[in-house]
């Protein structure tokens, strides 16, 4: 699943990532997040994964407190990852690295409310992602 970023990312910064997923949802929730992660979407720019909980989860953010479903809350933590990863390398200097995980983070994002059916995540649960992230 995280197979197309061990191609982009240099050494162990693909483990990195990866750890990204379960510290963020560990941050993000206080659901049990160290779970197997499961792909919604994987294929050019989109990348969406999420947890193998069947359980709602709590979200508190600064304005908004919900509960999402496993897969809208795995697809907030996908873009809260990507987000998180365009900023660092941008910060690191490394301009290639960070336009890679801003292009995953955008068209991820207008994937997800595209195409939300077919993810099976409720159009509002799409939409209350989006607003959780920006």
């Amino acid at each position: 699943m995280f197979s197309k970023f061990k191609d982009a990312l240099p050494g162990m910064m693909t483990l990195r990532l990866i750890n990204s997923f379960n510290e963020i949802a560990s941050h993000s929730s206080s659901h049990d997040s160290n779970s197997n992660w499961h792909s919604l979407v994987d294929h050019g720019y989109n990348f969406l994964i999420f947890p193998s909980a069947n359980s709602p989860y709590q979200i508190s953010s600064r304005y908004i407190d919900t509960e999402l479903s496993p897969r809208a809350f795995g697809a907030y933590v996908s873009l809260l990852v990507l987000n998180h990863w365009a900023t660092k390398m941008y910060e690191m200097d490394d301009n290639r690295l960070s336009q890679y995980f801003n292009y995953h983070f955008h068209d991820s994002k207008r994937y997800l409310v595209d195409h939300c059916h077919e993810l099976e995540i409720a159009p509002f649960e799409a939409n209350l992602v989006i607003r959780l992230v920006e």
